[in-house]
């Protein structure tokens, strides 16, 4: 190849490589191939030709790689792997082996992708020695399959090699040397030793500034990862400064409109999501999201994870349509992408789910949780702490359903996943055993079981958290719901009288909200002491509260009216009631998720209406209770049956035995097909039907109502939901947590 032509590929070579390293992959691209092109067809088994074009090949592989064009990346490894068998070049070899071990990564296929890392280790250590820094390469590759699986200890072992190479090769005063600072301190912020961690980052800080000057890019990645660990450390004003001082040398160097500004924002949109500043976090995430639409465009998997994370801060506000419209944006571009078996999918299948848990919508929460649970099954096995988290979160769901036993066969498999790799005194085994303990809660026959959990937590919670904790407070109110399952109302009163006292003393943002919480709960026990002027007065202080707390209160607000019209309604103030559940129903109303609860307060107004022998605002209220089962439950469902037999009942009451007849039919043929009833029973409902339908002369419309209410009201109570646990109360102690709370496999770190 003659002299010109070396120094014009040479020339594209350089081209290609400084337009890659600051990101510009379509004008990198465009010089590679160019430089290609200049290749002369020469002897095919030629070393310098097929070292050159393996070389090329390689660099438009890791172009495509970057721009997620994967099976580009695959053809382009395949081309550049050909040459360097051709010439038998090892070390060549290896670094294509590498990519291949960089795309199964990607497709999270980490133990193929393992292996091979492994094996370009191998060959380089035969084309090069063990002294060579084309080794640290593969070193940091191995550590980062490790970091993935959770092995921290083996990733930290690779690190460290990586490290005690490179302080042969060039001394202390080095980038490289720097960079493997930051690999280190990231292992070890991942495995929570944060001190050790900040004390990398500045080693390394020192190393970048004293090479680069203070204003450089990397100098500003060290401060944003410095900000990560005291974020994590919940020191939010060095967290928030560390970030701030990543973000000035950004802008003044690269400008605003720039990739690692948009991160160093997102970091900190982050950060106020988890200090509960949604406003100041959606700002934030909006400006990411401009950036990385003008420099990455829509598809490209940074920008579907700006959209998942807005869908957090909305489904933190409660805004769960807008939560919905971008968890499902993020997961349409990670599917085209990444493909079904990321675990990114995974991640916005979790957060699918949680919003469909808060609207009730429990059949679509356990669909997205499941398709989450095979993703990460199939990625990691069974034995997982994410999969525990996940476990935890469905039985979570069947719990909300009343399928007591399929809760608590998952609760008690994250349980075991939990101690067996944390250990019996660990805060998340804590957390399995109260929400087995609510099962428990439930079982007529285990409320012995829930209390010795429910002790058992407690010891757990305040090693870990000290008394005056949300968590304490919430245990407390936990054994309040198992004694009140119990009728103890006296004990019931103590432990919610401690939860009062913890609630006062603590320091969080979101003590009002526990407050209020406190409250209601007292009101709630003093309703069941029949203490009612006590009662209301409670609740009426947790209104208050909560009308001054603008975070996603109006539904519990409207709940405690319910609350207050239950008290009037044990008192016979039927009109009082009346005026509770109105003032209830008008914030249900603007609130779609609360549609459920809604159909229930016309139930109850027309109860009271019923009482007051006011049957035609009764009907009305029937009619409207109805007209929601039927839009979110179906024609089918037992709760539109219930309302058509109340219906018929009220008609009955009337002597309207044409209208009663037609309505508990429409009930029983419902509840005929909810099971299989006994023969003798289904004789009866057949012998009627027919006795309707014959309309002889001995026909009796008031017998045959009688007859149809005393099968109804059999066939209600062989309904599955009420068979084998505690009847559902009319309220309960409130609790305050969230579908997606704190998990051992949550992180606030990293993109």
């Amino acid at each position: 190849m003659g002299n010109g032509l070396n120094r014009e590929i040479r020339s594209l070579t350089y081209a290609g490589d400084q337009k890659f390293s600051v990101g510009y992959y379509k004008e990198a691209l465009a010089s590679f191939m160019r430089a290609v092109e200049k290749v002369p067809d020469g002897d095919f088994k030629d070393k310098y030709i097929n070292q050159d074009l393996s070389n090329l090949y390689r660099r438009i592989a890791y172009t495509y790689l970057n721009t997620h064009q994967y099976k580009a990346a695959k053809e382009y490894t395949d081309k550049s792997y050909n040459c360097a068998c051709i010439i038998n070049n090892k070390l060549l070899m290896a670094h294509c082996i590498d990519i291949y071990g960089h795309i199964k990564k990607i497709w999270d296929q980490y133990e193929e992708a393992l292996q091979d890392y492994q094996k370009a280790l191998k060959y380089k250590i035969e084309a090069a020695g063990e002294d060579n820094g084309h080794i640290i390469h593969s070193y940091n590759n191995i550590s980062g399959i490790y970091f993935i699986l959770g092995k921290y200890d083996e990733s930290l072992i690779m690190q460290r090699k990586c490290l005690k190479l490179q302080l042969i090769l060039t001394g202390e005063n080095s980038l490289h040397v720097a960079t493997l600072h930051n690999n280190i301190g990231h292992v070890l912020e991942s495995s929570n030793q944060y001190s050790e961690a900040l004390s990398m980052y500045e080693n390394a800080l020192k190393i970048q500034i004293k090479i680069l000057g203070p204003a450089n890019k990397h100098v500003a990645l060290t401060y944003k990862k410095m900000g990560t660990v005291f974020a994590l450390q919940h020191k939010d004003k060095e967290a928030i400064a560390m970030y701030e001082k990543s973000l000035e040398i950004s802008i003044e160097i690269l400008g605003e409109n720039h990739l690692n500004v948009a991160s160093t924002y997102k970091h900190m949109a982050k950060l106020y999501l988890s200090q509960k500043k949604y406003d100041n976090a959606l700002v934030l995430f909006y400006k990411v999201l401009k950036i990385q639409l003008e420099l990455l465009g829509e598809h490209h998997s940074n920008t579907a994870s700006v959209y998942y994370y807005i869908g957090c801060v909305y489904q933190a506000q409660r805004e769960l349509n807008d939560a919905l419209h971008y968890h499902q944006k993020a997961l349409r571009i990670l599917l085209e992408i990444q493909g079904d078996n990321s675990s990114e999918v995974a991640k916005c299948y979790q957060k699918l789910a949680g919003s469909y848990f808060l609207q009730k919508l429990h059949s679509k929460a356990l669909t997205m949780y499941n398709l989450a649970a095979r993703i990460i099954i199939k990625g990691l096995g069974e034995n997982n702490l994410q999969v525990a988290t996940l476990y935890g979160k469905i039985g979570k769901v069947h719990y909300s359903m009343k399928k007591y036993k399929d809760a608590l066969a998952l609760h008690e498999k994250a349980l075991k996943i939990r101690i067996g790799f944390l250990g019996e005194n660990d805060k998340f085994v804590a957390k399995s055993y109260s929400e087995i303990a609510k099962v428990y809660t439930m079982l007529d026959d285990r409320h012995d079981d829930a209390l010795s959990l429910l002790e058992i937590c407690l010891q757990l919670q305040l090693k870990h958290y000290g008394r005056i904790s949300t968590h304490i407070a919430t245990t407390y109110n936990d054994l309040a719901d198992v004694y009140i399952a119990e009728k103890d109302y006296d004990n019931a009163l103590a432990k919610v009288q401690e939860a009062f006292k913890i609630s006062q003393n603590l320091r969080s943002a979101d003590r009002n909200q526990y407050v209020a919480d406190s409250y209601y709960n007292l009101g709630f026990v003093y309703a069941l002491q029949n203490r009612f002027e006590e009662s209301i007065k409670m609740y009426q202080k947790s209104i208050e509260i909560r009308k001054e707390v603008p975070d996603g209160s109006s539904s519990l607000i409207a709940t405690t009216y319910t609350q207050i019209a239950s008290v009037y309604r044990s008192q016979s103030a039927y009109n009082d009631a009346i005026s509770m559940y109105q003032l209830a129903i008008e914030i249900q109303l603007e609130l779609p998720a609360c549609r459920p609860e809604t159909a229930t307060s016309y139930l109850s107004i027309a109860n009271c209406f019923q009482q007051l022998n006011n049957y035609k605002d009764a009907l009305v209220m029937y009619d409207n209770a109805l007209q929601i089962y039927l839009e979110i439950k179906g024609r089918n469902s037992t709760s539109a049956a219930k309302v058509y037999g109340n219906i018929a009942d009220l008609y009955q009451m009337q002597g309207q035995y044409e209208n009663a007849i037609s309505n508990f039919k429409q009930s029983l043929n419902i509840l005929m097909l909810q099971r299989d009833f006994d023969d003798e029973k289904i004789e009866v409902y057949d012998a009627l039907i027919k006795e309707i339908e014959l309309r002889e002369d001995s026909f009796d419309g008031a017998t045959i109502c009688s007859r149809l209410s005393t099968l109804h009201k059999e066939l209600l109570e062989s309904c599955p939901e009420s068979l084998g646990v505690r009847s559902h109360r009319s309220g309960t102690i409130v609790q305050r947590s969230d579908c997606d709370d704190g998990n051992e496999d949550d992180i606030l770190k990293g993109e």
